[in-house]
């Protein structure tokens, strides 16, 4: 008993005492606020990648490989397989045609990534129907096609309907400069539905290289109809892709099948990817040893070579990746900005765990006659040091409390919070082009929020230990001596 009356005493007459809340107050709020928009940040990023591409991507060099289809319809057969698709992915120039008004004469040239795809089945893999903003936003079954409504309108015009493309929101868009006067403050859309884009790229042959015509590169352009526009919130996603029918990207890639003039097959058509949605990702890497072990088989068999023999070595050596390991640099980027916030935010509950130190110190200096009184009557050294450590307890885990909740209140209201204090700075605090995400992304992680105080009453305890070991180590008739 006489543990926490003297420890609720001392704790009253401390002016260092108010102090030393006050830092674990700050420091346990804003941490819990600053681990909330990390965390809120980490979860985007990675629900956006993994909406992009799918849980299981294989991979193979600029080429492509044969038998895409054959092995993907292998590849459903898997019993934790829900779905996969093959796609086209190499690297080109774009030229946007804006349709924008006032924007009609600019040309823009940008490098693109061409991803060649069967839009129902990507919708399948991935979240490809969410990212499309403009016409199919959601849709079961998203296409390629240029609008019905749109077709008509064209060919009375007496133009040409050109194959239907969707292009990053940021490959589209042109953002002005902060505060111009000549072309305002707010984004401009250049190309909407029915504009064009010119896509340029380098045909590749089966070897690996470019074909040529007479030692001269050859270069495929086309012309496209812009029909939505993609959105995954990724900058650099939305920045430089752009999606295309599989067919479209075949032909334009050099991995179209070939044949004769009398309609004989000479070389199948090529694939960089297959994209797998699998049914339990927490399966994924023995599923992934199942794919790896299928597909040299199956190619041997399609070759028409002994799959038990030496020629299973012979088969195209493909990349079987989830979206994690893809994905490492960036994933792995977000994820040590969020371990170094939470290192550099912990400093001030760091300070404030010696503030409690010192304080404590300074009690049993000042009250050393009262330790020796308490030890003449009976109390053993463990009930001393107790009080000092309790002293600690009660400060850190009070204010870690108040801390915790008045982080948790500023962050469920952070949106608010953000606009209203927009408008009194006159400026965006936080910046949607900057940052991409129409609200200030946030992440409560129940492992993050109880470690922040558990971590910050353990870190006030760890420091009361010193003084709570001079106190006990007090003998009576030291402490009484000058008394």
């Amino acid at each position: 008993m006489y543990r926490s009356v003297l420890c609720f005493r001392y704790l009253m007459r401390r002016w260092l005492t108010l102090v030393a809340m006050v830092a674990v107050f700050l420091g346990v709020g804003v941490l819990v606020v600053v681990m909330a928009f990390m965390g809120g940040m980490v979860t985007q990023v990675r629900q956006a990648i993994r909406g992009g591409l799918s849980d299981v991507i294989i991979d193979y060099e600029i080429s492509g490989f044969r038998y895409y289809d054959e092995f993907a319809e292998a590849i459903r057969r898997h019993p934790n397989v829900r779905a996969a698709t093959p796609t086209i992915f190499t690297y080109g120039l774009v030229n946007v045609r804006p349709n924008a008004p006032g924007y009609e004469r600019a040309r823009v040239s940008k490098q693109c990534m061409i991803y060649g795809v069967r839009p129902e089945e990507l919708a399948q893999v991935s979240r490809f129907s969410e990212f499309l903003v403009t016409r199919q936003t959601n849709a079961e079954r998203p296409s390629l096609d240029v609008p019905a409504d749109l077709a008509r309108q064209m060919t009375l015009l007496g133009e040409k309907v050109y194959p239907g493309c969707i292009p990053g929101i940021e490959m589209v868009t042109y953002n002005p400069p902060a505060n111009s006067p000549m072309f305002g403050t707010e984004p401009v859309l250049l190309s909407s539905v029915g504009a064009h884009l010119e896509i340029t790229t380098f045909p590749i042959r089966e070897g690996g290289s470019i074909e040529k015509l007479a030692g001269v590169p050859q270069v495929n352009t086309r012309r496209f109809m812009v029909v939505d526009h993609y959105k995954s919130r990724l900058y650099d996603f939305d920045r430089q892709n752009i999606f295309i029918n599989f067919k479209d990207a075949q032909d334009l890639s050099g991995l179209a099948a070939v044949t004769d003039e009398e309609g004989r097959m000479v070389a199948p058509g090529r694939a960089h990817q297959i994209l797998v949605r699998l049914h339990d990702y927490g399966k994924a890497s023995d599923t992934i040893a199942d794919l790896g072990r299928l597909w040299p088989r199956l190619w041997c068999e399609l070759e028409g070579l002994d799959p038990d023999g030496p020629a299973v070595r012979m088969a195209p050596i493909l990349s079987f990746l989830t979206w994690e390991e893809r994905q490492a640099n960036i994933i792995g980027a977000y994820e040590m900005q969020r371990t170094v916030m939470l290192l550099i935010m912990g400093l001030i509950i760091l300070i404030a765990g010696f503030l409690i130190g010192a304080t404590l110190s300074m009690i049993v200096k000042e009250k050393t006659r009262d330790i020796g009184i308490l030890k003449s009557l009976g109390a053993s050294n463990g009930g001393v040091a107790q009080i000092f450590v309790l002293y600690a307890v009660v400060v850190s885990g009070t204010a870690s409390l108040l801390g915790l909740v008045a982080g948790l209140i500023f962050t469920w209201n952070i949106n608010p919070i953000e606009r209203q204090c927009s408008e009194w700075l006159g400026r965006d605090i936080f910046d949607r082009r900057t940052f991409y995400f129409d609200t200030i992304p946030t992440d409560v992680d129940p492992l993050y929020t109880t470690l922040i105080v558990v971590g910050a009453v353990a870190l006030a305890a760890a420091c009361s230990l010193f003084a709570a070991y001079r106190a006990a180590r007090l003998q009576p008739v030291e402490a009484l001596r000058y008394e």
